[in-house]
């Protein structure tokens, strides 16, 4: 039996074949690699000669052509699924949730430099307002006590001359102090005492004028007799018209007293800061 060397001109697989295969199917083969259906005779590797079996058995056995063509068909089914396109396994499908819609922001236009320092102009305004008003509300509830400031008095009393307020006279009663005092019996008047002082105020401004306040007391320092005296009491009559005591300026004041008796050796002058309609 003859047999020769074939080559598939499509995957390169060479195999052996008999020329009884070859002419019973008109020398054309089947590859077992590739299903590639070709003329065996026309691709026979360069330098194969058909060879001749030194005897009937020497030839390809049934079985060995169907156990290469198996191989060749195991081949074929290994390159094709070495070229099949790779499929990744499935991915897990992410959980979605819903996200709140975003409201849209608004779009700020750009402000020219008129427009700009319009702004500007319209906020300082109302800064200066705001403080002016504050301003006003502090001066309105603490009036009591600053318009008792000689600086400030004149504002508010042009206020109040226009709304119709009162202001509250000026106070400053530790400024207020006796220089002297002198206590001494009446002259031709038995049972009585002469009382001098001199009162001055030391606050830049005139105030109210204080009561006087006498105490008599003995050795043991009892109080024996006291009276509190009121201005017009011990205001000498040409200072009378005075509606307050002036600044810086002494102020005589004189009384005529009752003598508490021997036992009275001691006394004492207070001045007490009285309302203004006690006097």
């Amino acid at each position: 039996m003859t047999s020769g060397i074939t080559r598939c001109p499509a995957c390169g697989t060479t195999f052996r074949v008999s020329e009884e295969q070859l002419d019973a199917a008109e020398g054309r083969v089947r590859c077992g690699a590739c299903d590639q259906v070709f003329d065996a005779r026309a691709h026979q590797p360069a330098g194969s000669a058909p060879q001749t079996a030194a005897s009937p058995d020497a030839g390809i056995s049934q079985n060995y052509i169907d156990e290469m063509l198996f191989e060749g068909e195991a081949a074929a089914a290994d390159q094709d699924a070495a070229t099949e396109p790779f499929t990744p396994p499935p991915i897990a499908p992410v959980e979605s949730f819903a996200l709140p819609p975003i409201a849209p922001q608004p779009v700020e236009m750009e402000r020219g430099p008129v427009a700009r320092r319009w702004q500007r102009l319209a906020w300082t305004l109302a800064c200066l307002l705001a403080l002016l008003g504050l301003v006003g509300q502090y001066a309105w509830h603490n009036r009591d006590t600053l318009a008792l400031d000689p600086r400030l008095r004149p504002a508010y009393a042009l206020v109040c001359e226009r709304i119709g307020c009162v202001l509250p006279s000026f106070r400053d009663f530790a400024r207020i102090r006796s220089e002297a005092l002198h206590i001494r019996p009446a002259p031709g008047r038995p049972g009585l005492l002469l009382v001098d002082a001199l009162l001055s105020n030391h606050a830049p401004f005139a105030q109210d004028f204080p009561g006087m306040e006498i105490v008599f007391s003995d050795m043991r320092g009892r109080v024996l007799a006291s009276r509190l005296f009121l201005p017009h009491e011990y205001l000498d009559p040409q200072d009378l018209p005075l509606a307050a005591m002036p600044p810086r300026e002494p102020v005589s004041a004189h009384l005529e007293i009752v003598d508490p008796g021997e036992d009275a050796t001691n006394y004492q002058l207070y001045l007490r800061e009285i309302p203004p309609a006690a006097d």
